[in-house]
């Protein structure tokens, strides 16, 4: 909705549609009860306001100026107005939210403007038996922030902030599922998934901190250099085997690890010492948890490339064809659905080297079967003439991937292991 001209000194009005038709949005120990116009004299506006934000990353200027030329256009009805609450003790209304915008009505010497008035209710609070005002109005302003643009909205690092102090002081317990129950019933457009990361550190810097060391990947390796005898990052220790830190909080990394552990071994030829640490274990279960699953899945993909070596040599077959990709690129695809793959270093004539093969397979062999042995002699010479293999283990590799695509295409039939005919 567009901005509606307030003059200056002029109040918006109270009997606005698009105003009364606002939904509030319900925040913890402090329901709405109406909206009503003030001068701005009466409403306490807290001085050091912009030192008391709970936003981690503080107030910018820019903010500050953004709401300032957001007013100077007018009033959006279709935002809701700031937040006081009154304090029957100091007998004043108080300032809960909206302070950029109070701000800039100051600056803009409007004498009157209309506020959200809500109420203090303990009995509506996250944990009336164990919140307080404070905690209240820490939630207030984590939910309203956002609600209002061209505001800033809380941070996760603002949730993480307050959730931290929450639970500290006993307001919020010390459980994953009070934690998670707190976050959620604070007002934000945080998805699941980041409200759970927000639940995750706040237990880790309260609940975990307690019975957990935290580490992360620069802090193992640190106390790997620094406390025993061995290395990180594929360096040879002093016994002569390579070092190798991983995270054991997912097996992603356990195998990105041991792929440069075979790496490691075929240039090598030495072992790999793993050292294993969690970074995100919340308590002493899951780290020992993790700490087994990780060995369970290094001794699982052993035993794999152990099978697999074995099942390739037994059948020859390499397990896997790389058809092509999607085409994406607009310019040079746009007839393409599969952009074929060329050898690297080559032009797109290499895709015609397999039919070289087959061709020259077909001439001797037509209507008798061969042998894979039989093969590599056939076409060695010729495709060595065409062909920079870098060795002779690169060549058979080549000639083994074209017979599985001729045969994938119905071109070749495997009669047994090794032995090959035309259809």
């Amino acid at each position: 909705m567009s901005h509606t001209i307030i003059k200056a000194c002029e109040c918006p009005d109270l009997n606005n549609a698009v105003l009364k038709a606002l939904v509030r949005t319900p925040f913890n120990g402090a329901p709405y009860v109406e909206t009503i116009e003030l001068d701005l004299c009466e409403v306490y506006y807290d001085p050091e306001w912009e030192k008391n934000q709970i936003r981690q990353a503080g107030t910018q200027r820019q903010d500050k100026e953004a709401i300032l030329e957001d007013l100077r256009l007018g009033i959006r009805y279709n935002q809701t107005p700031p937040i006081i609450i009154y304090n029957h003790e100091k007998g004043r209304w108080e300032l809960k939210d909206g302070f950029h915008r109070f701000w800039s009505l100051l600056q803009l010497k409007q004498k009157r403007w209309i506020f959200d008035v809500h109420k203090y209710d303990i009995s509506e609070s996250f944990s009336p038996e164990k919140y307080s005002i404070r905690d209240i109005d820490e939630d207030l302003k984590l939910g309203a922030n956002g609600i209002h643009p061209p505001s800033k909205s809380s941070t996760d690092k603002d949730f993480i902030a307050v959730g931290i102090e929450k639970v500290k002081r006993g307001s919020v317990p010390k459980t994953k599922k009070g934690i998670r129950k707190w976050i959620y019933s604070v007002p934000s457009n945080f998805s699941k998934n980041t409200k759970e990361t927000i639940m995750t550190n706040i237990y880790k810097a309260t609940v975990s901190a307690e019975y957990i060391k935290s580490l992360d990947l620069t802090q193992a390796k640190k106390i790997i250099k620094e406390k025993t005898i061995y290395t990180t990052g594929g360096k040879v220790d002093t016994e002569g085997r390579i070092g190798r830190v991983v995270n054991a909080s997912n097996d992603l990394y356990t195998l990105r690890a041991f792929k440069m552990l075979l790496q490691d071994y075929v240039k090598h030829g030495k072992t790999t010492n793993y050292i294993f640490y969690s970074s995100s274990a919340l308590d002493a279960k899951e780290v020992r948890e993790e700490r087994e699953q990780a060995k369970t899945a290094a001794d699982t993909f052993h035993a794999l490339c152990l099978d697999y070596t074995a099942k390739f040599n037994e059948t020859g077959v390499i397990p896997y064809n790389i058809v092509g990709a999607l085409s994406q690129i607009k310019k040079t695809e746009k007839d393409m659905v599969l952009v074929p793959f060329v050898e690297k270093g080559e032009d797109d004539s290499t895709i015609l080297k397999k039919d070289m093969t087959e061709n020259i397979l077909r001439k001797q062999y037509s209507t008798s079967t061969f042998t894979l042995e039989q093969a590599f002699d056939a076409v060695r010479d010729e495709r060595y003439k065409v062909s920079d293999f870098k060795n002779e283990r690169s060549f058979e590799g080549t000639i083994r991937r074209e017979l599985q695509c001729l045969r994938d295409e119905g071109t070749l039939k495997f009669v047994r292991v090794g032995v090959y005919r035309f259809n």
